[in-house]
């Protein structure tokens, strides 16, 4: 009985050990490398793989090159029209100021006179006034009011006339000139006409500013009148 159950007693530690030992590895063909044919045909994909989230990009990535512009076109040139070339332009001095003064042509007067008189058997002291304009240079024409005071009949003078100064003189301007006169006389005497003329000089102050000291001869044509000379002071002002 004993070496029956050492037998089995043995049979049964080697199973047990048998068993416990592990495999051998199975034999594997070293891989093979691939080739086309065996690369997996890609499937079309309309959209882009997600980009991975943790993917970091590359140092070593080069950027992508800008895009050029696309050449503009040059613009076509338009045909202008075609002018004639306007003439030249030629400087024009500007006038040159007149060596007459205040006598040259297109200037105006104002004037205020004085003086004394007599007639009618009466002596007056006269105040008028008058303006002028020089036609040309030199040669003005006037015409002036006076009203003969303190007198009987009280008389008003309207006295239209030309005066010629000789301007180019330096300093002093000799003058003289000719007018017709009509009077109004206060009743009972007729209104009467004459004529005359008057000469004299021009102190000239300022271009705007002078002093006539000049006589007067008057002829009465229609009444048998005396003839008469008397002073005069003129006050001319050039506007």
């Amino acid at each position: 009985m004993m070496p029956i159950q050492l037998i089995l007693l043995a049979l049964v530690i080697c199973v047990s050990s048998a068993a416990a030992q592990p495999a051998p590895p199975p034999t594997q063909e070293p891989p093979r490398p691939a080739t086309p044919t065996d690369a997996p045909e890609p499937r079309p994909s309309s959209t882009p793989p997600p980009a991975s989230p943790y993917a970091q990009p590359s140092p070593y990535a080069q950027p992508a090159p800008y895009a050029q512009p696309a050449p503009v076109a040059e613009p076509t040139a338009v045909a202008q029209p075609e002018y004639p070339p306007a003439a030249p332009v030629e400087a024009t001095a500007p006038p040159a100021e007149s060596k007459a003064g205040p006598f040259a042509r297109g200037k105006k007067t104002a004037s205020i006179l004085f003086g004394f008189g007599s007639t009618f058997s009466s002596d007056y002291f006269i105040l008028g006034g008058g303006l002028g304009y020089f036609l040309v240079d030199g040669l003005e024409l006037e015409a002036n009011v006076e009203v003969w005071m303190f007198g009987d009949p009280t008389i008003t003078k309207l006295t239209p006339g030309l005066r010629y100064v000789l301007h180019m003189v330096p300093v002093v301007k000799p003058y003289i000139g000719g007018f017709y006169r009509y009077t109004f006389l206060e009743d009972p005497f007729e209104n009467v006409s004459s004529v005359g003329a008057r000469a004299g000089v021009y102190l000239v102050k300022s271009q705007r500013f002078m002093l006539g000291l000049g006589a007067v001869f008057e002829y009465y044509i229609d009444r048998d009148y005396d003839t008469e000379w008397y002073p005069e002071l003129t006050i001319a002002i050039a506007l």
